[in-house]
């Protein structure tokens, strides 16, 4: 979804054989990398708050938490 020059990131998943080998972290940076080559300025993610994994990969990578939903519907 692209708004006002933003991007986001809806979901990451890589699969538990890959998980501690860097693949996210890359794909990641070839999204930034991406994002530059069409002149994106931001690029916002979801991220559920227990997914303390992520949250660090996010975060070495610059990305910062700017809002919390504290509200989740089941359907």
């Amino acid at each position: 979804i692209i708004k006002k020059n933003t991007g986001h990131v809806h979901a990451l998943q890589v699969d538990k054989r890959y998980h501690r080998k860097g693949l996210g972290k890359k794909i990641m940076q070839a999204l930034e990398e991406y994002a530059k080559t069409i002149k994106l300025n931001k690029i916002t993610l979801a991220v559920d708050s227990d997914n303390e994994k992520a949250i660090s990969l996010y975060k070495k990578l610059g990305y910062e938490i700017f809002d919390e939903i504290k509200k989740k519907i089941d359907i």
